[in-house]
């Protein structure tokens, strides 16, 4: 019996983990670029309105200027975006 209960409540913590994951969100507070990777120096996909929100996929990197950037999913497309700007 106590087996089972662990078995149940160790299932319910990884769904909320991986559930909680799955909504974290970033908000855009100005125009940004959607970049292919991490910096400035990535190709931009396309530029994001300021106010809206996206999906946030678990990773973020820290640029050679200390700027932090989060791997985000703006509908069809995944790419990063600047801390400075979300």
């Amino acid at each position: 019996m106590k087996n089972r209960i662990f078995r149940i409540l160790a299932v319910a913590v990884a769904l909320m983990l991986i559930l909680g994951f799955a909504l974290a969100e970033v908000r855009t507070t100005g125009d940004v670029w959607l970049r292919t990777g991490p910096g400035l120096d990535y190709d931009a996909v396309s530029i994001l309105s300021s106010g809206k929100t996206f999906e946030y996929l678990g990773q973020s990197s820290v640029d050679g200027r200390g700027v932090a950037w989060y791997m985000i999913s703006a509908g069809e497309k995944e790419g990063w975006v600047s801390s400075r700007y979300t």
